[in-house]
C-alpha cells in the first residue's frame, strides 16, 4: 500500500486528475446506487409486508367466516323441532319409530351440504351419549367429557373445538355444536357437526400467492401449533418449537397432538416463534428458517382472527422475489457505473490542463491553512466539480473554526468554574467555625455558580441518615427548622451518594428516572450531588441545584468534585479546630484546680508562720 502510495505521489497531475475523478465517479454512482437500492428495497419490503399483512388479514377473515358461518348453521339447525320432540321423550321411549327415522333423514340431509368435509351429523342427549349418528360407529358412545359438548349446555351457545383426533375414526377433526332446547328454553341436547380439519388446509391453499408468487398462509393454533401450511403440509399437527414437556402431554392426552415423540413433533424454528410472540406490536418479520438449510431470507406478516378462536395467519414470501427488481437494477447500476468511469476518464484527460490552474490555488491554500491560517477561502469560480470541491474545502475549513472556536470556549469555561471552585476553597479554608463555614460556603457556591438553590448533608452518628447542615434561602431556612433529614441509601439523590461514595449528574431532570421533584423546588432542572470524603469516608454531600437545563454535565463534574474535596477538608480543619479548642479550654481549667488545690495545701501547712 506505501509503495502504491508512492507511486501515486510522484504521477503527473493529468494522471493524478483521471485517478481521483474516476474514483469520484465511482463512488458517486456507487452512493447513489446503494442509496437508491436501499430505499427500492426498502419500498419493496414495505409493500410486501403491507401485502402480505393483507393477505394474512383477508385469509383469516376468509376461515372466520367459514367458522363464524358454521356456527351460525349449527345454531339454527339446533332449533329445528322433532331435535327437541325427540330429546324430550323419556329414553325408553326414543328407539325406532317414524320420529327417529325422520331425524336420521333429517341428519343425513344436513350433511348433505358439504359432504366432502363433513364426517358426520349427530344429536347427543342431555346425558352426552350419542344417540343418533350419521356414523353409525359413533352411536351410544359417551361423549360428555369433550368441551364440545360440555360448553354448549352449559352456556347455550354455539361452540366450535380445536383440531383434534376424532373418537369414532381415525381423522383428525373440528366440531361444531349447537344445543337443543325444549319449548321451555331448557337446554336438553346438543347438535354436533364433526368436520374433517382437511378443510382448513383447503381453505388455507386456497390463499396460496395471494400476495405474489410464491407466497403461502400457514394457520396456527394458541399453541403455535401448524393446523394448516401452505407451503409445506407435511408440517400439519407440528409445533413451531418443541413445548414443555407437561404440556406436550396435556395436549396429546386431550387428542390434540399425535402420540410421538417430541423431536417428531417440532419444526423447532426459534425465529419464526418468536416473531409470532410479538405479533402483537410488531405484525411483520423476516426469518431464515423457514426454508431448512437454504439460508435465504422469508418475510413473515401475522393477524389475529376476530372469532373465539385464539388463532393465527403467517402470509410468507421469499425476499428473493419480490427484491428481484432491486438485482435487475443492480446490474444496470453496474453498467452505468462502467460507462461513468470512462467518460469521466476522457473528461479528465481533455481537460487535465485547464483544471490543473484551480487545483494549483485550491494547494496553495491548503498550504496555508496547514500553516495556521484558517481565514483562508478557495475562490470559487464555477460550479463544475473543482468548484464544488472549492466549496466543500471552505465549508471544511469554517467547520474547523468552528470547532477550534468551541473548543476555546469550553477550555475557558472549565478554566472559569475551576477557578471558582478554587476561590470558594481558598475561602473555605480560612473559616475556623463550622457553624459559619457551612452557610457562608453554600451561599458563596450559590451566588459564584448562579445556581437556583444549595445545601449540604451531613451523615449522623450510626450511618443511617443524612441531616442538613445548611441550605440557601427561605428553602434552606425552612428544611433547617424542621431538621429536614433522608436515609442514606437509594431513595433519593444524596442517599444514593452517601452510600456509593460516588458523584451522581442529572444534566434534565425533565429526562431524568432517578430525580424526585421537589414542591418547594419547583424549577430544578439539573441537578448534581457530591460526597464529602475525609479519609475514605463518606461525611455527608453537597447538592447543587440549577434552573437552567445542562448546568451540571460528565464534562464540569470533575470541577465541582476537586471543589467538594476542598470543602470537605476545610470542613475537617474546622472539626479539628473545635476539638483543639475545647481540649485547650479543658487544660486551662485542669490547670486552674491544680493550682487552686496547690495554694489551699500550702496556706494550710504554713498557716502559723505567715507574716508581712
Amino acid at each position: 500500500m506505501n509503495r502504491i502510495t508512492q507511486l501515486f505521489a510522484n504521477f503527473p497531475l493529468q494522471t493524478k486528475l483521471i485517478i481521483v475523478f474516476s474514483t469520484l465517479g465511482l463512488l458517486s454512482v456507487a452512493a447513489v446506487a446503494f442509496f437508491t437500492n436501499l430505499a427500492t428495497q426498502q419500498t419493496l419490503i414495505n409493500n410486501a409486508n403491507q401485502g402480505l399483512l393483507a393477505a394474512a388479514s383477508q385469509t383469516a377473515a376468509s376461515v372466520d367466516n367459514f367458522i363464524n358461518t358454521n356456527l351460525d348453521i349449527v345454531n339454527a339447525q339446533a332449533q329445528i323441532p322433532i331435535f327437541a320432540d325427540y330429546l324430550s321423550l323419556p329414553v325408553e321411549e326414543r328407539l325406532g319409530g317414524d320420529l327417529e327415522e325422520n331425524i336420521v333423514t333429517t341428519l343425513r340431509i344436513l350433511r348433505r351440504r358439504d359432504q366432502r368435509f363433513i364426517s358426520s351429523y349427530a344429536l347427543l342427549d342431555s346425558r352426552g351419549i350419542n344417540v343418533i349418528d350419521t356414523h353409525a360407529p359413533g352411536i351410544s358412545m359417551k361423549l360428555g367429557r369433550h368441551n364440545y359438548f360440555r360448553i354448549p349446555s352449559q352456556t347455550g351457545q354455539p361452540y366450535m373445538s380445536p383440531v383434534r383426533l376424532s373418537d369414532m375414526a381415525d381423522e383428525w377433526s373440528i366440531y361444531f355444536t349447537a344445543p337443543v332446547r325444549n319449548k321451555a328454553g331448557e337446554v336438553i341436547g346438543v347438535l354436533r357437526v364433526r368436520y374433517n380439519a382437511a378443510v382448513l388446509q383447503e381453505l388455507i391453499d386456497r390463499s396460496t400467492e395471494m400476495a405474489g408468487p410464491q407466497s403461502f398462509a400457514i394457520l396456527l393454533d394458541e399453541n403455535h401449533i401448524y393446523m394448516a401450511h401452505g407451503g409445506d403440509p407435511a408440517l400439519v399437527l407440528k409445533t413451531v418449537v418443541p413445548l414443555e414437556s407437561p404440556r406436550l402431554m396435556e395436549l396429546q392426552g386431550d387428542g390434540r397432538l399425535p402420540a410421538r415423540s417430541e423431536a417428531e413433533l417440532t419444526t423447532n424454528l426459534p425465529d419464526l416463534e418468536a416473531g409470532l410472540g410479538r405479533a402483537d406490536s410488531d405484525e411483520s418479520f423476516f426469518s431464515t428458517e423457514l426454508r431448512s438449510g437454504s439460508g435465504e431470507i422469508d418475510q413473515v406478516a401475522v393477524t389475529r382472527f376476530d372469532s373465539q378462536q385464539p388463532w393465527l395467519v403467517a402470509f410468507v414470501q421469499p425476499q428473493e422475489v419480490f427484491l428481484s427488481p432491486v438485482r435487475a437494477q443492480t446490474q444496470a447500476t453496474l453498467v452505468l457505473a462502467f460507462v461513468v468511469a470512462i467518460v469521466v476518464a476522457v473528461v479528465a484527460f481533455g481537460f487535465g490542463r485547464f483544471l490543473a490552474r484551480p487545483i494549483a490555488r485550491l494547494t496553495d491554500i491548503a498550504q496555508q491553512v496547514a500553516g495556521g491560517n484558517l481565514e483562508a477561502q478557495a475562490p470559487v469560480n464555477s460550479q463544475d466539480e473543482i468548484g464544488r470541491l472549492a466549496e466543500a474545502f471552505n465549508s471544511m475549513t469554517a467547520q474547523l473554526r468552528n470547532l477550534i472556536g468551541s473548543l476555546e470556549d469550553q477550555v475557558q469555561e472549565r478554566t472559569a468554574e475551576l477557578a471558582l471552585s478554587i476561590e470558594v476553597g481558598q475561602r473555605a479554608t480560612v473559616i475556623r467555625n463550622l457553624d459559619e463555614l457551612l452557610p457562608t460556603i453554600v451561599e458563596f457556591i450559590r451566588e459564584q455558580f448562579n445556581l437556583y438553590y444549595t445545601h449540604v448533608y451531613f451523615v449522623d452518628d450510626i450511618g443511617q441518615n443524612l441531616i442538613i447542615k445548611a441550605g440557601t434561602g427561605p428553602v434552606g431556612e425552612r428544611l433547617l427548622a424542621r431538621r429536614h433529614s433522608l436515609p442514606v441509601g437509594p431513595g433519593s439523590i444524596v442517599g444514593q451518594v452517601a452510600a456509593t461514595g460516588k458523584s451522581v449528574v442529572v444534566p434534565d431532570t425533565e429526562t431524568s428516572i432517578i430525580h424526585k421533584p421537589n414542591p418547594l423546588l419547583p424549577e430544578t432542572r439539573s441537578e448534581l450531588a457530591v460526597p464529602l470524603t475525609i479519609g475514605g469516608r463518606v461525611i455527608g454531600a453537597l447538592d447543587m441545584q440549577a434552573n437552567r437545563a445542562n448546568t451540571f454535565t460528565a464534562l464540569n463534574l470533575a470541577v465541582f468534585e476537586a471543589m467538594a474535596t476542598q470543602l470537605a477538608n476545610a470542613i475537617d480543619g474546622a472539626q479539628q479546630w473545635a476539638l483543639t479548642q475545647e481540649a485547650q479550654q479543658r487544660s486551662a481549667e485542669a490547670i486552674k484546680q491544680l493550682t487552686h488545690q496547690t495554694w489551699a495545701e500550702k496556706l494550710a501547712v504554713q498557716k502559723g508562720n505567715l507574716g508581712f
